[in-house]
């Protein structure tokens, strides 16, 4: 019998099939650094929704397209020094427009 559909009662599972390569990106108010736009439009589309400003978003990319399968926290050990210089760019260009008011 299945007791949890869960890890360690944490995290819950999803089983997809795997059909494409994985990418791992930080996301930072919605924007990422990497070069495949769907990607970057997933980042986009997950801040929008959930309003969440920094995560790492697991997403799978196949047949010219990307999915995303989950997203987690980002540990502060993780955002590196060009990373703290990719938000403070963000939140100087966005903070003229009001999205702190």
């Amino acid at each position: 019998a299945v007791k949890s559909l869960g890890m360690n009662y944490r995290y819950a599972v999803c089983a997809q099939p795997l059909r494409g390569g994985m990418v791992s990106v930080k996301s930072f108010f919605g924007e990422c650094a990497h070069e495949d736009y769907n990607v970057k439009e997933i980042a986009k589309k997950v801040y929008e929704t959930f309003k969440i400003p920094v995560c790492k978003l697991h997403i799978q990319r196949f047949d010219g397209n990307a999915y995303l399968c989950g997203l987690q926290p980002l540990k502060i050990d993780e955002i590196t020094l060009s990373d703290a210089n990719m938000i403070s760019k963000i939140v100087s260009r966005v903070s003229g427009k009001g999205w702190f008011d």
